[in-house]
């Protein structure tokens, strides 16, 4: 198996006025309105959030945000 593209990230988040957490998937890839999918073939329903890259995903700024990043694990594309 050889690993391609990094794709997105499954994370856990907490919304700052809630005290539970929640598992959520965010997507790397970018959203097609036709296809109702991201560039990656993952069903808009099923992403939380996009994010232009693993970057901006690890500079998340919570107190510029209505939720927090807790951790995540990197999601890829495998041939």
């Amino acid at each position: 198996m050889k690993i391609s593209n990094l794709i997105g990230a499954h994370a856990t988040i907490k919304y700052h006025d809630e005290n539970e957490t929640k598992d959520v998937y965010v997507s790397f890839g970018e959203y097609d309105e036709v296809n109702d999918i991201d560039s990656y073939g993952v069903d808009d329903s099923c992403i939380f959030y996009y994010f232009k890259n693993l970057d901006e995903l690890r500079n998340w700024n919570p107190d510029e945000n209505e939720f927090s990043i807790i951790n995540y694990k990197l999601e890829y594309d495998t041939e």
